[in-house]
C-alpha cells in the first residue's frame, strides 16, 4: 500500500493550519499536512479515512465523493513555475460541509492562500466570498483555481503564437521550442482531464 501513497510533505516544509469564521461558516486551510495532522482533522469533523488516504495517493485523477454529512473532492490543477518555465501538477483536497470548508494542499498554493489572506484581512471581501454559505466559499476557491488555469493557457498560447510567427517567417527554426511548448500543453491537459 505504501507504493501508492505519496510521502507527506518533507520536514523542511512547515505544516500550517489557518482558520477563518464568518457568519457561522468556517474555512480551515491546511498547507503541507502530515498524515497525523489530517487524521486529527478527520476525527474532529467526522471525515472518512479513505479520503485522507486518497489525498496522499499518487493517482492524478480528480474526483468527487458525496457522503452523508459532506462532499469530498480531490482536484488536480496545473501551476506554472516561472523560474524554470515548467507546468507542474498540484492538487487540493476539499471537504465541503454544511457550515465548513476544509482546503488541503501541499506547498503554498498561491491562489488558495491569496484568497484566504484576502478574506482574513478585508472584511468586505470576506463577506463577499463567504456570503453565509460554505458552498459559495467553495465556488470562490474553485473560481480562483480555474483563473490560474486560464492564466497558464493564455501564457502558453502567447508563447505558441510567438513561435509560430518565427516559424512562418522562415527566419529561424524553433522546432525545439515548439516541442517544449507541446509538452506543456500535454501536461496541462493531463492535469485538468
Amino acid at each position: 500500500m505504501s507504493d501508492i501513497l505519496e510521502t507527506p510533505a518533507s520536514t523542511s516544509s512547515k505544516m500550517s493550519v489557518k482558520t477563518l469564521t464568518h457568519e457561522g461558516v468556517t474555512w480551515i486551510d491546511v498547507e503541507n499536512p502530515s498524515w497525523q495532522n489530517l487524521k486529527e482533522i478527520a476525527a474532529t469533523h467526522h471525515l472518512h479515512d479513505l479520503q485522507i488516504q486518497e489525498y496522499f495517493s499518487k493517482q492524478q485523477m480528480s474526483q468527487v465523493e458525496i457522503e452523508k454529512e459532506y462532499i469530498f473532492s480531490l482536484l488536480h490543477f496545473p501551476t506554472y513555475q516561472s523560474e524554470n518555465t515548467k507546468v507542474e501538477a498540484n492538487k487540493a483536497g476539499i471537504f465541503l460541509g454544511k457550515n465548513y470548508l476544509i482546503t488541503i494542499h501541499d506547498g503554498p498554493d498561491r491562489k488558495i492562500r491569496e484568497l484566504f489572506n484576502t478574506c482574513e484581512q478585508d472584511p468586505l471581501q470576506r463577506a463577499h466570498h463567504f456570503k453565509n454559505s460554505a458552498a459559495h466559499l467553495l465556488y470562490s476557491v474553485t473560481s480562483e483555481l480555474l483563473s490560474e488555469v486560464h492564466e497558464i493557457t493564455s501564457a502558453i498560447n502567447q508563447e505558441l503564437d510567438a513561435i509560430e510567427g518565427n516559424v512562418f517567417d522562415n527566419e529561424m527554426s524553433d522546432a525545439y521550442q515548439i516541442e517544449l511548448l507541446r509538452r506543456k500543453i500535454l501536461r496541462v491537459r493531463r492535469i485538468v482531464a
